[in-house]
């Protein structure tokens, strides 16, 4: 304990001196930036630094008001060590890469940054983006296609890059250059709440040049784009087949230029709108021949972004039976057997096909035939929403029906989907299905009590009051062969159990057969549990459909526009318990934020609750 004396006596004045350095350190905290180069045509892009001198810990400046004029990457952090006087200051240095979006003059405002809960400034700068060159020789184009779509309907964005022919000799300018630079930042990542409808490596993989290092590579370097070619990962140069299309330059001539065109397909589920671009091409480029020489100029080339509105239906005016077909589409209808008797199974498939530009297959519900007059009046509907598969361009759906009457038919079909060049719903119409249907064949008593044998040799049965006779020699002939009423009588009783245990089998399963609830109940968690462990189960949307669909199959409900509060009153009426419900709705929640907040991936946390929740619901709705 007395040594300890001497080490408390300093302590506080160690303490003390290192607060006062460290408040001497952030005393002199500087913050600096600088911009290279202050003006750059549209197109290229400049180098932002700022650096903090003074601080050990410092997060990155907020740049966050500069993305309205900017593309901002980065940023790239380094620190290092500076020493002076025998004391030593850390600076970190944050580098960013400023991609202009648009012509103008700028002002980039003071970069700011808290160190200590003191907020610490730079300087402003500002710079000059110069629009595009005028000129013919290459010209950059962005279309998309159809500019106005419904949701779940596709789109397509088109680059077009447009080069002028060699002067003379008319002869493609891309085998006399380095490859240009295209920036398409859309391809490497949509924007959000929008999905590609292909994989990069589909639309890239035909137009793939392969031999960039040798030097022989002709074409367009895409921006953040690589390939691996052997141990090495090279840059990725595209060359789209060219074709030719006759243009005015700016002379007022005629000139056939070579054309490349990219397209990708997209769609989105939420409606908005939704901008792609701006694309930028830059690199050298043949302007022009003078006394046999080629005229080389670098310059950028910009094409504006171009905007597609993602619309969506009005419920109000969906029709009933809709479901959530948006295009063209065309239905189909089979079935089999075509002859069968009142209350016989029969199965009726239905195709849908659709025509191009409509909504993927997988969004397209079964039709609801309980809506058609005629089938409900003469047909039992055993499996009202068949899940349908997905094969050769359609989607089938597999019903079961039973006539109710003889001589009833399968009419024509209404399929009710969105027409979104006419703005307005239709109708698809299968052809009617001709059916032999006969009445069922009532049995009478004497259908059932069994006639005498053919081939019954035996005489009639004679009553002999004298006893045996002489000429009687078999042993059978001389047992008493009377009738015991008790065996009768038991022999009659257990064929009567015999027949109302088979007979109540067959009831019950028939009823069984027929029960679609108890058979949606039966395979519910099946179903859940294959679609949270399918691919696409990454998904806050497919997640919260299975657990939906879990709902809507345990209770007898239609997935189709089922929400969290009307699966919450269901599981409530099926008996569920308060901490299960609870459970479940605030998931439902959290699943619908992350989808409708533009969230493309889940937690796996999050998937795996599911997953856990799923048998749990399950458990206590059939118990």
């Amino acid at each position: 304990m007395p040594r300890a004396l001497p080490v408390n006596r300093w302590l506080l004045p160690v303490l003390l001196l290192l607060a006062g350095t460290a408040h001497a350190r952030d005393s002199r905290v500087t913050v600096d930036a600088a911009v290279d180069p202050p003006e750059v045509h549209i197109g290229d892009s400049l180098v932002y630094v700022v650096q903090v001198t003074g601080a050990r810990e410092v997060a990155p400046p907020d740049l966050s008001a500069l993305k309205a004029d900017f593309e901002i990457s980065g940023p790239s952090v380094q620190y290092s060590t500076r020493s002076e006087n025998f004391r030593s200051w850390v600076a970190a240095q944050f580098r960013y890469v400023l991609t202009p979006l648009r012509p103008g003059k700028f002002v980039l405002p003071p970069p700011k940054v808290t160190v200590n809960d003191h907020e610490y400034a730079g300087p402003q700068h500002e710079i000059n983006v110069l629009p595009p060159e005028d000129q013919d020789v290459v010209i950059l184009e962005l279309e998309a296609k159809p500019r106005r779509v419904y949701a779940g309907q596709p789109f397509s964005v088109t680059l077009r890059v447009v080069m002028k022919p060699l002067p003379e000799v008319d002869r493609e300018p891309l085998q006399f250059t380095e490859p240009p630079v295209l920036r398409m930042p859309w391809l490497k990542e949509p924007p959000a709440d929008v999905r590609a409808l292909q994989e990069k490596n589909d639309i890239l993989g035909p137009i793939l040049v392969q031999t960039r290092r040798s030097g022989d590579a002709r074409g367009f370097e895409l921006e953040g784009f690589v390939f691996q070619g052997g141990f090495f990962s090279e840059k990725a140069v595209v060359r789209p087949e060219p074709k030719r299309v006759a243009r005015t330059d700016k002379t007022g001539k005629q000139v056939s230029y070579f054309v490349y065109e990219i397209e990708a397909q997209y769609a989105s589920d939420k409606p908005g709108t939704y901008a792609f671009g701006p694309a930028l091409l830059n690199g050298r480029f043949i302007a022009g021949v003078n006394a046999g020489r080629m005229i080389v100029k670098r310059f950028p080339v910009v094409a504006p972004a171009v905007e597609v509105e993602v619309a969506s239906l009005d419920p109000a005016a969906m029709p009933p039976g809709f479901s959530g077909a948006i295009g063209r589409f065309s239905i189909s209808a089979t079935a089999t057997p075509l002859e069968l008797r009142v209350g016989d199974p029969l199965t009726l498939e239905l195709a849908v096909k659709p025509a191009p530009g409509s909504v993927s297959l997988e969004q397209v519900g079964a039709p609801d035939l309980i809506r058609q007059e005629g089938l409900a009046r003469d047909f039992v509907v055993v499996d009202e929403k068949p899940i349908g598969e997905v094969a050769g361009g359609e989607k089938r759906f597999r019903y079961a029906l039973r006539p109710k009457r003889a001589g009833v038919q399968i009419p024509a079909l209404r399929f009710p989907y969105f027409d979104p060049q006419a703005e307005k719903y239709v109708d698809a119409v299968s052809e009617p299905i001709a059916l032999n249907v006969t009445e069922a064949v009532a049995l009478g008593a004497q259908d059932v009590v069994g006639a005498p044998r053919a081939n019954d040799d035996r005489g009639p049965v004679q009553a002999s009051a004298g006893g045996i006779h002489q000429n009687v020699t078999g042993l059978r002939d001389i047992r008493d062969e009377r009738a015991d009423p008790r065996l009768v009588i038991a022999w009659i009783a257990g064929l009567a159990v015999f027949y109302a245990a088979l007979s109540t089998l067959v009831v019950r399963r028939r009823r069984l057969a027929g029960d679609w609830a108890r058979q949606r109940r039966m395979r519910a968690l099946k179903s859940a549990r294959a679609r949270l462990d399918a691919p696409d189960a990454a998904a806050p949307g497919p997640v919260r459909a299975a657990l939906l669909g879990l709902c809507a199959d345990l209770c007898h409900l239609a997935e189709a526009g089922l929400t969290a509060r009307e699966a919450d009153a269901a599981l409530l009426r099926a008996g569920v318990s308060e901490p299960v419900r609870r459970e479940l709705s605030a998931l439902l929640e959290r699943l619908e934020q992350a989808a409708y907040g533009g969230g493309n991936s889940l937690d796996p946390q999050v998937l795996e609750q599911a997953r856990a929740l799923a048998p749990r619901i399950d458990a206590e709705v059939r118990r």
